[in-house]
C-alpha cells in the first residue's frame, strides 16, 4: 500500500489481512458519514476530522492520550510507536532491512542505533545465556 508523506515521498509497505480489514471498515465507514452528509471528501485521508481535514497534531495527541488511559496503558509520546514498531519487528525476527525500508531509512544503522530497543524479556534472556555459557547450566 502506498502512501504518500508530507514531503511527498512514497513508501509502500507490507500490512497483514487483520490490518487491510481494519482500514477497508474504517474507508467504509467515512464513505457512509461523506453520504450522509458528515464530512467532506478525506482526500485519501486515514484519519481526518469531520469535516475532511487532517486532524491538529495536538487533537491527535490528546486521541492518544486518551486511548492510553482507556487501555490502562502508560503515558507515552505518540512518536514512541515508531520505536514500538521496530522494536517488535527486531523481536518477532525481521531482517533489518526489512525494518529500516519499513521505517522509511536508508541506513540500517540509524534504525537499529535509534529506533530498535531490546525489551526487558529480551535482555533477561540474553543475560540468561550469557550466565549460563560463563557458569554453565543451573541445577534444578
Amino acid at each position: 500500500m502506498a502512501r504518500q508523506s508530507l514531503t511527498g515521498v512514497k513508501r509502500v509497505i507490507a500490512l497483514d489481512e487483520g490490518v487491510l480489514t481494519a482500514l477497508q471498515v474504517h474507508r467504509e465507514r467515512q464513505r457512509d458519514d461523506r453520504t450522509k452528509g458528515r464530512d467532506d471528501e478525506h482526500a485519501g485521508l486515514v484519519i481526518a476530522t469531520h469535516s475532511g481535514l487532517p486532524v491538529s497534531a495536538r487533537n491527535l495527541d490528546r486521541a492518544f492520550k486518551r486511548a492510553l488511559t482507556a487501555a490502562a496503558l502508560p503515558p507515552m509520546p505518540f512518536h514512541d510507536l515508531r520505536h514500538t514498531h521496530g522494536s517488535l519487528l527486531v523481536e518477532g525476527g525481521a531482517d533489518a532491512r526489512v525494518v529500516a525500508d519499513r521505517m522509511g531509512h536508508s541506513q540500517i544503522s540509524f534504525t537499529m542505533q535509534v529506533y530498535v530497543h531490546a525489551r526487558t524479556e529480551r535482555q533477561r534472556s540474553a543475560a540468561e545465556a550469557l550466565g549460563q555459557k560463563i557458569m554453565g547450566p543451573r541445577k534444578a
